[in-house]
């Protein structure tokens, strides 16, 4: 033993750490020290290969944690002996036994069965399928990093969900009541009445097709506010100054709107069908009560397709949205997809309902029921007969993709139950070229799916 520099004379142990003695802290550490000795005689002499990792092919033989430790091998016949005569070098050294009772061994998604079967008896430990966790926490992540931890957050916010409202203090509930009005705002329209808390260009306020909001190039800033194009005296709209700001289309939309001062509220456009008015500021205009979305997980392996269309009639485009979950409500993938030059929402429906075959193609899945709340399009897909209709080849084409895959069942369910696949849809504003999700989506698509997740009911 080294003293203050020096080496000092060899004795013997006659009695192990007891604890508060000052190196009981370091006990670890000399056991690890130990342990990792054999382990690099090992690399050295190729004994040992570890595993590759990282785009620089980092080699990881081991991790240690306190007194647990993760050891990697190649999965074969010799590289099981050679990690077993690893650990027996160490046992002879240290004087030291590994609990195999409390071990357990994990094969990579690449090892066949016949090889697992080969292998996994030579140490003597159980094989896992799911490894354990370590101190709460996965011990494999994987690609799917957000799942990994939904666990987590799922404690955290059950947690959360205890708390005592007396608790919350005036200005938290403020916080909380306009952080929903934001929510709903995204996907809600404005009912004008005097104009001054609604915006031009950023709000949802023009009645008809699409979600509400101005399409325009260009943004006159010497207006901002719904009030800005009305007469406050006559309680008329200002043609004048809205001929000069927008096209044909919007202006027909806006003097359509009745006027009336003493309404303002905000009323839903198709996200939630189960609501109704809703008002901020001033008297209160109606009541809200949301119905959120009604989603059934698939059962088994089957993946669940929900697909939606956002057909803007102005510009003959469309967006496709479509997303992919499990049984148990995670995302497998997502996409949005434009689409050029569409006459109807019959076409882009079912433009929609061939991306989400293709994007199923693209994954790999073999299993799948697709789901969306075009009726007409279903079916089409359910009956027998041959098509002859605008979408014939759309129809066609689907109807050949499918027999690709192992199992295929599509079935209509309401706009309640396919809001994600909607609001995907709807993302278009951000993404003018097609986008590819896998394991997860857009903030707003997770924050509902997740949402759908927990209020989920068995079966599907």
């Amino acid at each position: 033993m080294g003293i203050n520099g020096k080496n000092r004379e060899q004795f013997r142990p006659q009695r192990g750490l007891r604890q508060g003695d000052p190196l009981s802290s370091y006990l670890f550490l000399i056991c690890a020290e130990g342990f990792l000795r054999p382990i690099e005689l090992a690399k050295r002499e190729g004994r040992l290969s570890g595993t590759n990792v990282g785009r620089g092919n980092v080699s990881i033989s081991h991790l240690f944690f306190a007194d647990d430790s993760i050891l990697f091998g190649e999965a074969s016949i010799d590289g099981e002996n050679n990690l077993k005569r690893v650990i027996k070098d160490y046992e002879e050294a240290s004087g030291q036994l590994v609990n195999f009772d409390r071990s357990l061994i994990y094969f990579s998604g690449n090892v066949d069965l016949a090889t697992q079967d080969q292998v996994g008896p030579i140490l003597g430990v159980r094989v896992s399928n799911n490894p354990e966790k370590y101190l709460g926490l996965p011990t494999m992540v994987g690609h799917r990093k957000k799942h990994a931890f939904v666990a987590i957050k799922e404690r955290c916010v059950k947690l959360l969900s205890n708390w005592n409202m007396i608790l919350l203090s005036t200005r938290g509930k403020e916080r909380s009541v306009w952080g929903v009005r934001h929510l709903l705002e995204e996907e809600m329209g404005w009912q004008i009445g005097n104009g001054e808390f609604v915006n031009i260009w950023n709000d949802n306020w023009l009645p008809g097709p699409g979600n509400g909001s101005i399409m325009c190039q260009n943004i006159d800033i010497r207006y901002s506010k719904v009030a800005d194009l009305i007469n406050k005296e006559t309680n008329t709209w200002k043609h004048e100054v809205i001929n000069t700001l927008f096209g044909k289309e919007p202006v027909k939309a806006i003097v359509s709107i009745p006027l009336n001062p003493k309404i303002h509220k905000l009323i839903v456009n198709s996200l939630y069908p189960g609501a109704r008015n809703i008002s901020f500021g001033g008297e209160i205009a109606g009541t809200c009560k949301v119905s959120w979305p009604i989603w059934e997980p698939p059962n088994n392996d089957t993946i669940k397709i929900n697909f939606d269309a956002f057909f803007n009639q102005i510009s003959r485009r469309s967006v496709s949205g479509i997303i992919a979950r499990n049984k148990e409500g995670l995302i497998m993938a997502a996409c949005t997809y434009p689409w050029e030059n569409i006459p109807d929402p019959m076409m882009a429906d079912a433009s929609a309902y061939l991306q989400a075959i293709i994007m199923v193609e693209y994954m790999g899945f073999q299993d799948i029921c697709i789901e969306g709340d075009a009726l007409t399009i279903m079916n089409k897909l359910n009956s027998k007969e041959e098509d002859k209709s605008c979408i014939c080849n759309l129809i066609k084409e689907i109807k050949r993709r499918g027999n690709n895959f192992r199992k295929l069942s599509f079935r209509h369910v309401p706009r309640e139950a396919n809001m994600v696949a909607h609001v995907m849809a709807k993302e278009r504003g951000r993404y003018e070229q097609s986008r590819f999700w896998i394991k997860e989506a857009p903030n707003m698509v997770e924050i509902m799916a997740d949402r759908e997740r927990r209020n989920r009911s068995p079966g599907g």
